[in-house]
């Protein structure tokens, strides 16, 4: 036999990921036809990263995690939302015990401690496991209460004592009445605080009832000094209150957000946050969430959004005719309000000015002296008319609180009336009018009819705000017919005016119309000035399964729009151009992109001055998105999955040309066969496009290989680096200063320990079968010398096999290395590994055509770090 000489095989490059779209027998780069649980990190295959708990006990899953909203995250886990102050969590510290009822003593800025046991502190109530924050994440406030009631005019006296307060000590006093109680001295303290010009923009005043709150800035430097003193000035009767207490720097990492309303709760499915107008909002598929803070004891709280009733009809008369239509109806709320012009018989008003030098009210214009006159506004039902000379009217005159009605009263112009008691003057505001005045004002039916919901404000001229009209002593309202009816009641017929009749009425099946906003699972802001990727002049929303062809948009937030409490009926939009759902909806560039099952469509912003204009366009009709879960923005393009095609990049919105293009065939024959796909998870961190789906994660590195478009769409794959986990439970993703999963009933983050929540996991990477450019030819496998460093603590199998008779030769590689990174006391040395290791292992594999290796490590906090490998060998010759 005659040998030939000496040669080597060596990978170029084992950060080329994962391929499993070829066979193994056939692959003529360097590509593994198989890999899970490591990637490729500083020149090595690393194990990825490990998972421990972050926030535990949330009583629910984690359906969705919000971006950052001053200065914390919002989560939504089963049925309640929690305040998660991730940022604030910096180093470790051990466990403490809130059984006891104390913190742990002297802890640094950011430090976190571990709850060992269960109890409460300071009316934080901890579970095992839940986690304790020292750090000023949420505002400081100072906080007192005043005690007692006021039982002599005059001031109290508030001293605010704080270093950041410019002259303190600050004395303030606040003027209080005889008989004020707590809550009424109260708000005038904290008015009196809110007005001092030496706390504006220090501490900001608050609280309800009794209580009164100084706030200082979010994350501002912790005031040790703060507090507020109250007590009796020149008035009596307040309890001295020299002592105020304030809100502590501990505080549990996720802090329950309370609902304003008791017993109401966010459904327990997964929804979309919104960032809107300055505020957070939570689309559950019932409600729509506001998250905001309290003014009157800044808490924050959640509550649903009230629904603006739009002015439907304005100008009209009683019967509404004439008029004209101002905004459409609200697909929020069934509520909408008519703007009506009242008529007190033919809108003549004989009075208008006050009367302040004659005893006497001349008639200046009378239609007919048998049509019936009234005076409204004219006092108590003491009052008594008559014409000059003759005896005070009684039997043709009908008094009730406020009016006079004069019936047959026999008047022409230039009558004097005198009025009494009083000075027998017209007091200021009376109005006269014709009593054969409309008083049944009509409402719209539509088609479906109207609720008992019912509300009447009238201006009369006198009160700016106007009057709220009682249903059960003004007007009476018949929701089947759609009539409000001031015959019977007290305050008679609505004054003359222009608009000056406003009536709220709901129509009774909002419901149905609510669920078209409310169902959808898809929300964005879009549009307007305030766009690009996190402002929008409008939400947007969608990817409603009872409506799968719709989409909406709401009104305006600033410049005296409705924001998110308005979605307009005509605001609605239907892409019926195939029988596909829309799945999802994102911004990339200027443009809104909305996502249907089988293809993309672009919606684009334009305003002439007037109106705004979205303009619709298909951008792709072949390939759509029908796992809304994987969309994300890899830079500015958008990526997005579906379950034929695997994931796949927007490249551009410009409809003539082709703008979609594959990503990931190395992984589509491993990708397209899990189960579950279409509820699919992604998030963008650290430069890697992770796609999670039923407990297996697909990583795509974009920071080493970014994506070409070239002509050739296999090459173009081919060099895309991705790879493989399993064991990742993810129900959504949060990438902050580490990158956080929503899991069941808690959060967890990814980390520098190589086991996952204390357990190992399999890590193993199979290179290709080799055949040394020769499948045919038989050859003598001599060495494989693996090549190891980086990954810290390295204890790894590496196994030789022929590709057809299973392993040859295995040997175990234990390279302890000191590693503060993946710290462990089990895996402990002080030993210290600073080059790479080849360790050779001899084969003596004769007449193989193939050869392949497979490097693998099983043991909790131990790495692989494979950097490469050679083998030598040389053809057999007959």
């Amino acid at each position: 036999m005659k040998k030939s000489i000496y040669r080597e095989i060596e990978p170029r490059d084992l950060g080329g990921g994962l391929n499993a779209a070829e066979p193994q027998d056939r692959i003529a780069d360097n590509q593994s036809p198989d890999m899970k649980n490591l990637w490729y990190k500083e020149g090595a295959l690393v194990k990825r990263p490990g998972q421990r708990p972050a926030v535990a006990n949330l009583g629910g899953s984690v359906h969705n995690i919000s971006a950052v909203f001053d200065g914390f995250c919002v989560v939504h886990a089963g049925t309640r939302f929690y305040r998660w102050d991730e940022a604030g969590a910096k180093y470790y510290k051990g466990e403490f015990s809130p059984a006891s009822g104390r913190y742990p003593a002297s802890p640094e800025e950011g430090s976190v401690y571990i709850a060992a046991d269960s109890g409460t502190i300071d009316g934080d109530h901890y579970e095992k496991g839940d986690r304790a924050i020292y750090y000023p994440a949420y505002a400081q406030t100072g906080t007192v209460r005043v005690r007692g009631s006021v039982s002599a005019a005059g001031t109290a006296v508030v001293t605010v004592t704080a270093k950041s307060v410019e002259g303190s000590p600050l004395v303030i006093t606040a003027a209080l009445e005889a008989g004020d109680a707590a809550e009424t001295a109260a708000e005038k303290i904290r008015r009196a605080l809110r007005e001092s010009s030496a706390l504006a923009g220090v501490f900001e005043a608050g609280g309800a009832g009794t209580q009164i709150i100084l706030k200082r800035g979010a994350r501002e430097t912790y005031d040790e000094t703060l507090n507020i003193g109250i007590k009796n000035g020149t008035c009596d009767g307040l309890e001295e209150t020299a002592e105020s207490y304030g809100r502590t720097m501990w505080h549990k990492e996720a802090k329950e957000i309370k609902p304003k309303e008791p017993g109401r709760a966010v459904a327990d499915n997964k929804g979309a946050f919104v960032f809107f107008g300055g505020g957070l909002y939570y689309i559950d598929g019932n409600e729509i969430w506001s998250i905001y803070e309290d003014p009157a004891d800044f808490e924050w709280k959640y509550a649903a959004v009230e629904p603006y009733a739009p002015a439907v009809l304005t100008g009209c008369a009683p019967d509404l005719s004439g008029g004209s239509e101002k905004e459409p109806y609200n697909l929020l709320g069934g509520r909408f309000t008519v703007k009506y012009n009242g008529n007190a018989g033919e809108g003549v008003c004989y009075y208008v000015a006050a009367v302040t030098s004659a005893d006497t009210f001349k008639i200046t214009r009378v239609r007919d002296s048998t049509v019936p006159m009234m005076f409204s506004n004219a006092g108590s039902s003491g009052w008594k008319v008559r014409k000059r000379g003759e005896n005070w009217r009684t039997g043709a005159v009908a008094a009730t609180d406020g009016t006079i009605t004069l019936s047959n009263h026999g008047l022409s112009v230039g009558d004097a009336l005198e009025f009494t008691p009083g000075t027998g003057m017209l007091p200021e505001g009376v109005a006269v009018f014709d009593i054969d005045a409309v008083k049944v004002y009509k409402l719209p039916l539509g088609d479906e009819g109207l609720t008992d919901d019912i509300e009447v404000t009238v201006f009369d001229g006198v009160h700016p705000q106007g009057i709220s009209l009682s249903r059960t002593a003004d007007f009476t309202f018949d929701k089947e017919t759609g009539t409000v009816d001031f015959s019977a009641g007290t305050y008679g017929t609505p004054p003359t005016g222009v608009e000056n009749v406003l009536i709220t009425a709901c129509r009774a099946k909002s419901g149905e119309r609510k669920r078209k906003i409310t169902g959808c699972a898809a929300a964005v802001s879009f549009g307007g000035e305030s766009g690009g990727s996190a402002g929008g002049a409008r939400v947007f929303t969608g990817a409603n399964p009872l409506y799968p062809q719709c989409y909406w948009r709401s009104d305006i937030a600033a410049n005296g729009g409705h924001g998110i409490s308005y979605f307009p009926e005509t605001s609605e939009e239907r892409l019926d151009q195939d029988a596909g759902a829309i799945t999802a909806m994102a911004k990339m560039g200027a443009e809104l992109i909305i996502f249907k099952e089988n293809s993309i469509f672009a919606a684009g912003y334009s305003y002439d001055g007037r109106d705004a204009y979205f303009p619709v366009r298909e951008c792709n009709g072949n390939t759509g998105c029908d796992i809304p879960g994987s969309v994300a923005l890899i830079d500015n393009r958008l990526v997005f999955a579906n379950t034929k095609d695997g994931v796949n990049m927007l490249i551009s919105a410009n409809g003539e040309q082709t703008v979609v293009k594959p990503l990931s065939a190395n992984v589509n024959p491993l990708l397209l066969k899990e189960t579950g796909l279409k509820n699919a998870v992604c998030c963008d961190f650290d430069r890697h496009y992770l796609l999670c789906v039923s407990g297996s994660a697909y990583l795509w590195d974009y920071g080493r290989t970014p994506y070409y478009n070239y002509s050739d769409y296999d090459k173009a794959q081919k060099r895309l680096s991705w790879y493989r986990w399993d064991g990742i439970r993810a129900l959504c993703f949060y990438a902050g200063r580490s990158l956080y999963e929503g899991c069941e009933g808690g959060i967890a983050v990814f980390c520098n320990a190589r086991d996952d929540f204390g357990k190992p996991y399999e890590a193993y990477f199979f290179s290709k079968a080799f055949d040394a450019g020769t499948p045919c030819e038989k050859k003598t496998f001599m060495y494989v010398y693996p090549v190891f460093k980086a990954d810290g603590n390295i204890k790894a199998e590496v196994s030789v096999s022929d590709g057809k008779n299973g392993r040859h030769a295995a040997r175990d590689f234990d390279a302890a290395s000191f590693d503060w990174s993946g710290f462990a006391w089990d895996s402990f040395t002080w030993n210290v590994n600073k080059y790479a290791d080849a360790v050779p292992i001899r084969l003596a594999m004769k007449k193989a055509t193939h050869i392949q290796v497979k490097v693998s490590g099983t043991k909790a906090g131990r790495g692989v770090g494979l950097s490469g490998f050679r083998i030598t060998y040389y053809e057999n010759r007959g």
